[in-house]
């Protein structure tokens, strides 16, 4: 199977907020990998492909929560703690420029060694 991805993804274990667009029910979840295009979820809800998705990232509680918008791409069953999770696709369809930032200055103050690795892999 060919990598469709055409951004970085990087490992963040923290929790997020979310809802469906057309409800005002908050639900909790946890982010398993985020990019600039989106991010892998476990969540405890079984969600339709192409379901619509505010999602509320709280990475750091020194940085702003990461705000976005995004549609179900995949869902997978899983079992955690013999609780039956869902882990979730989600791609990005509104990501806007401050949350991008909010997000690469995460990454430039976790993550400084392999950013500085990805950022020049491809220049030989």
């Amino acid at each position: 199977m060919q990598e469709k991805r055409r951004y970085v993804r990087w490992q963040i274990k923290s929790p997020l907020y979310y809802k469906l667009q057309d409800s005002d029910l908050k639900n909790e979840g946890l982010v398993k990998d985020i990019s600039n295009g989106g991010a892998s979820i476990i969540i405890s809800e079984e969600l339709s492909k192409d379901c619509l998705l505010n999602l509320v990232f709280k990475i750091l509680d020194r940085i702003n929560p990461i705000l976005a918008e995004g549609r179900v791409i995949w869902q997978k069953e899983i079992k955690i703690e013999d609780r039956c999770q869902f882990a979730t696709g989600v791609s990005f369809s509104r990501f806007r420029d401050v949350d991008k930032e909010k997000l690469y200055t995460y990454i430039w103050q976790n993550f400084p060694e392999e950013l500085n690795r990805l950022w020049w892999q491809g220049l030989k």
